[in-house]
């Protein structure tokens, strides 16, 4: 039993990763530690995809002159391209959401989740409004557009 576990130690390492990964975007308030989780949590799944694809006395598939091919040989490339792309596509993906992160900043001054939804819940209008004022159409002093980002 122990010599499987040994074989599949890294499997156990991924479900390790998934599991802070899914409980650092389910239990934490903070936006930064939920994409951080996010990072550890795709960082997990582009392991276990790698590792999937394994091949115990296997070469680059680099086919030379003059020798047989045998396709069994040889490491398949395509999961590493892939995870490769993964990686780049993540990075952006990464890289949008914490100027996304540092708009939600400067506009309401906090990265908490509850803090944020408050904030907008409390300048959504009331629609259980029933005064007259309410329902007429905004004047021009009141349509005032304000830009909360700075003006960027």
């Amino acid at each position: 039993m122990f010599e499987i576990f040994l074989a599949r130690y890294v499997y156990f390492f991924v479900v390790v990763l998934l599991a802070i990964g899914l409980y650092g975007m389910l239990a934490h308030r903070n936006l930064v530690k939920k994409i951080i989780a996010m990072l550890i949590f795709h960082t997990a799944i582009f392991i276990f995809f790698i590792e999937g694809s394994v091949k115990d006395d296997a070469e680059a598939p680099v086919i030379l002159p003059g020798r047989e091919v045998v396709a069994a040989d040889y490491v398949n490339p395509l999961p590493h391209l892939l995870i490769l792309t993964a990686i780049v596509v993540g990075a952006g993906i990464i890289g949008v959401a914490f100027a996304l992160l540092l708009r939600l900043h400067r506009a309401y001054g906090t990265l908490d989740e509850e803090a944020i939804l408050g904030i907008i819940g409390s300048e959504l209008p009331d629609h259980a409004a029933s005064s007259p004022e309410a329902s007429s159409p905004p004047t021009s002093s009141s349509a005032v557009e304000t830009d909360p980002g700075g003006g960027e």
